[in-house]
């Protein structure tokens, strides 16, 4: 990769990186300090919507889905420094920081579950649903669950309509790749808050966040249409994914950063509505 995709900064605190409505087709690294995230900044409506440090990423939602900036970044410290990383050939930036695109998908899938989780505490029960879109390097993914991972067993799965294909609290160290029907992912499903995060259909991924962080389902999946079928991917799968089919990996990567443009979009809403 050429060195012109890379480019350090240092920057002043108050200093901004970016600002929301532009379009830059780039990422940055946190080399040192934090960078704030903020939707109307400098406005009555400014909030900080999240906070980065070092060794984490953030405009990386620009660069993957070539969109406009749905937030603005600004500096919160003297000598904070980051590192620009334009978009370049991804494929090339696959090959040579598979490590680096990993981590990336685990801070999308962490961004994502904090903000579902304050999404769901300021939504009404009857929200409509946040959007079709509402989560060597695996060598520590190849071991969860051990070798007797239940994926390893499964095979192709085929639902009907209103079948629970997984709950919230499972433990299941694998994902899904939907190819054929759709799949609604909800929270506090079967009860009287039960709210519609996501529909999701053909080519799309349900269950990312459980594989890639290594921890419980935080939501339900329940096949919204007859004949439903999804494909298991267990961690050798999404290892393969990484040599030898890098565009899946940008699609489920295109897919979470959707999502969590759009929980971020419902949240900020909701948070408004609260206050009025």
């Amino acid at each position: 990769m050429s060195n012109q995709l890379m480019e350090k900064r240092t920057l002043k605190k108050g200093e901004v990186i970016f600002e929301q409505g532009k379009y830059e087709d780039w990422m940055y690294d946190v080399i040192q300090g934090r960078v704030g995230i903020y939707a109307g900044y400098g406005t009555e409506d400014e909030k900080l919507v999240a906070e980065m440090g070092a060794g984490e990423f953030f405009g990386e939602m620009g660069m993957i889905e070539c969109y406009p900036r749905s937030a603005t970044a600004v500096s919160m410290e003297d000598e904070t420094c980051i590192e620009k990383i334009a978009q370049g050939d991804f494929s090339e930036y696959f090959r040579g920081h598979s490590e680096r695109i990993y981590n990336i998908m685990k801070q999308l899938s962490r961004r994502i579950r904090k903000t579902t989780e304050d999404y769901a505490k300021v939504c009404p029960a009857d929200e409509k649903p946040a959007g079709k879109h509402a989560g060597g390097i695996l060598s520590k993914l190849k071991n969860l669950g051990g070798a007797d991972s239940k994926a390893k067993n499964r095979k192709p799965g085929e639902y009907n309509k209103g079948d629970i294909i997984f709950e919230k609290g499972d433990y299941e160290p694998f994902m899904y790749d939907i190819h054929n029907g759709k799949v609604g992912v909800y929270i506090d499903y079967g009860t009287p808050e039960q709210k519609l995060l996501a529909e999701l259909g053909e080519n799309d991924f349900i269950g990312e966040m459980a594989l890639i962080e290594d921890c419980p389902r935080t939501a339900t999946a329940v096949a919204l249409e007859e004949n439903t079928r999804l494909q298991v991917v267990d961690a050798e799968i999404f290892d393969d994914y990484f040599r030898e089919r890098p565009a899946k990996v940008l699609m489920l990567m295109q897919q979470m950063s959707a999502r969590l443009r759009q929980i971020s979009k419902e949240y900020l809403k909701a948070c408004n509505a609260e206050e009025q």
